[in-house]
């Protein structure tokens, strides 16, 4: 009877190998918002980086922060 106490063991396995894969592909939190630059349309996730960004990239182009104010 080897072959009942392989199926168990390979059903068992098989189980632990799919929770494994469901929990790593599980969908991150999502952001409550997205910030886009006005010059290039590059989506930020935060204030900080969008301001990296403008720096970085567009530093002939002054940052304006109230550009991006929130509105919720």
């Amino acid at each position: 009877m080897a072959r009942g106490k392989q199926k168990e063991e390979s059903q068992k396995k098989n189980l632990e190998k799919k929770a494994k894969e469901a929990k790593a592909s599980a969908p991150r939190a999502v952001q409550k918002f997205k910030l886009t630059c006005n010059v290039c349309k590059a989506t930020m996730n935060s204030m900080g980086d969008l301001k990296t960004h403008y720096e970085a990239k567009h530093s002939k182009v002054a940052f304006n922060e109230a550009d991006y104010a929130q509105t919720e």
